[in-house]
């Protein structure tokens, strides 16, 4: 198994296609970064000039700028999900295991979402060193002393921008090897991790029964409360109902395929 995550990591993350993938990460990461940390400044200025302590106290970096980077984050992972996802399906290697028929179908396509999860793990985690940034040079908006950066806070929202990315590219993995073109499987993908997400912007034209269960369908209202440094036992098991009923999904569309 070991040996089989090793070859699944080096494929995806070691070759040029995977390491751009990381690089458009990387730039798209340090715009959104800059972009929030321009107009977290912008307001805490305003907040200044009209000297309104209240307003400045609002003003948390964990809360509004680390919290709303990682946001954005998870959004460009939606994106980039299904890419990491077409990366791994469309390669020869699924259609040679399937002659082989070697390892079994579960520990090759658990193989496979280790492999995505380290290189999940491994982009979310190069974006810390923004908190760091701010660690270093932040100066809270009201006092001289105190916490910039909440280092729990930080850890707990990058953990949940990593479930949320490899839920995400597991999902988009059932679709990939369940359609015979891997692209079209991937945009499939998209198109329903992002009705997903958007799911609580409809809220307003359904009824409040109909508007609950939509809340509880979309990923977006599962990371709220781990963006601001809340565990939420109901959301772990969410995710991970996503991931587990994925995995099954994609196996078992394998196992058919094979036959």
């Amino acid at each position: 198994m070991r040996a089989l995550v090793v070859r699944e990591l080096r494929q995806v993350l070691w070759t040029p296609a995977g390491l751009g993938l990381v690089a458009v990460w990387l730039f798209l990461a340090g715009s959104l970064f800059m972009v929030e940390l321009v107009a977290f400044e912008q307001a805490e200025q305003r907040a200044l000039a009209l000297n309104d302590p209240a307003m400045l106290s609002l003003l948390d970096v964990n809360d509004l700028l680390i919290a709303s980077v990682m946001n954005n984050l998870t959004v460009v992972l939606l994106f980039l999900g299904p890419l990491l996802a077409l990366r791994q399906w469309s390669d020869g290697a699924a259609r040679q295991w399937l002659l082989q028929r070697s390892p079994s179908t579960m520990h090759f396509v658990v193989a496979r979402a280790v492999a995505a999860g380290i290189t999940v793990t491994i982009m979310v985690a190069l974006t810390l060193v923004f908190a760091g940034f701010l660690a270093m040079v932040g100066r809270p908006a009201v006092g001289d002393v105190g916490v910039v950066v909440d280092p729990g806070q930080t850890l707990l929202a990058c953990a949940t921008v990593i479930m949320a990315g490899f839920a995400f590219v597991v999902v988009s993995g059932v679709a990939t090897v369940a359609v015979d073109q891997p692209l079209a499987g991937a945009l499939l993908a998209f198109v329903l991790l992002l009705v997903s997400w958007l799911l609580p912007s409809a809220t307003a034209m359904v009824g409040p029964t109909f508007a609950s269960a939509l809340g509880a369908l979309s990923p977006a209202t599962h990371i709220e409360a781990g963006l601001r440094g809340v565990l939420d036992v109901g959301d772990v098991l969410w995710w991970l109902g996503v991931v587990t009923a994925s995995l099954l999904a994609t196996a078992g569309v394998v196992e058919w395929r094979r036959r």
